[in-house]
């Protein structure tokens, strides 16, 4: 909702104790500042919440002056270090990887490029080339480390291609993206339902109003409205489980938040105005 460590209003104080937090656990490295935790999924979404929080409050001319600045760019050369030699990203830094800790990783780092840090200029050509290995012929069905696919991974799987420069248009993809489309939001499977979201909403397709209106009301529907649970989701799933309350609160509001926090990768060219 645009709200930030430098704008007044009501979460001001929140937003800025969170990133001092993340300020004061970024573990030197000779590789960067690392985010970890326990696993490359804590680096890659505490990066992201960074290179938002910087792209957000800065512009050209004041971006280097920040102290973000520099926790986001040594972070992102941390990721690029991290990186496998597949293209992929592992729970540990140089492991072989899966789709879901390495969308992290892309997503954090073009957060980080959005704001003018420069990354290796190999790291998000070897992300694509493990994402196509994990599909099959250019089906764009795409699995955890390889084929066969499943909806979860295919939905993280095209958000990616999308940012890492996939057309829309290419009919085979296309079709992808509109058969995810055709299959709906789980709605109890955020993780899946984030991620498709993003890409119906970065590739501008015909079906984005009917998905969202599906998912927005059910999110609005059932979110907790009393007790100590006031303002939270959780949804009994397999990964909802694990992932518990917290998890899934955080989820559910950056799904609804998709389209405010981005606009489409693929704008319609708009005419001339005379």
């Amino acid at each position: 909702a645009g709200h930030t460590h430098h704008r007044d209003g009501p979460y001001k104080e929140t937003v800025r104790r969170g990133i001092y937090f993340l300020r004061g656990i970024a573990a030197e490295t000779e590789a960067g500042y690392d985010w970890q935790r326990g696993s490359m999924y804590g680096h890659g979404i505490a990066l992201m919440a960074l290179g938002e929080a910087l792209s957000m409050t800065t512009d050209a001319n004041s971006r280097r002056g920040s102290d973000l600045y520099s926790l986001v760019s040594r972070g992102a050369s941390f990721t690029c270090v991290a990186q496998h030699h597949s293209g992929s990203w592992g729970y540990v830094p140089g492991s072989p990887g899966d789709t879901t800790v390495s969308g992290w990783q892309v997503l954090s780092l073009v957060a980080a490029k959005r704001s003018q840090i420069e990354i290796h200029t190999h790291t998000l050509r070897r992300a694509k080339k493990f994402l196509m290995s994990a599909c099959t012929d250019r089906d764009y069905w795409f699995g955890y480390k390889g084929p066969p696919g499943e909806p979860t991974t295919t939905a993280i799987g095209l958000t990616l291609m999308l940012y890492l420069g996939e057309s829309p248009e290419y009919t085979p993809f296309y079709n992808a993206i509109t058969k995810l489309a055709e299959r709906g939001p789980t709605l109890n499977n955020i993780y899946h339902d984030y991620y498709a979201t993003m890409a119906l909403h970065h590739c501008r397709h015909p079906d984005w109003d009917r998905w969202n209106t599906k998912l927005r009301d059910h999110l609005v529907a059932s979110q907790a409205t009393s007790g100590h649970e006031k303002g939270s989701w959780h949804f009994e799933d397999r990964w909802g489980d694990i992932g518990g309350r917290l998890y899934t609160t955080a989820m559910c509001a950056m799904t609804l938040e998709v389209y405010y926090r981005y606009l489409p990768l693929y704008e319609e060219v708009e005419a001339f105005p005379l």
